[in-house]
């Protein structure tokens, strides 16, 4: 379940990351790793879509 849900959040990290990797460096884990949607994770999105 939720297969959908990752892999779009999957990809939308890998194109966050591919623009933002110096940023990413400072969060606490991996997107692959994060346990909730790039939405809901506790990381500062809104600096990302800067």
């Amino acid at each position: 379940m939720g297969t959908g849900d990752w892999g779009l959040g999957i990809g939308d990290w890998g194109k966050t990351i591919t623009h933002y990797s110096l940023l990413i460096t400072h969060y606490p884990m991996p997107h692959a790793q994060c346990p909730m949607p790039h939405a809901q994770c506790p990381i500062p999105f809104s600096a990302i879509t800067l």
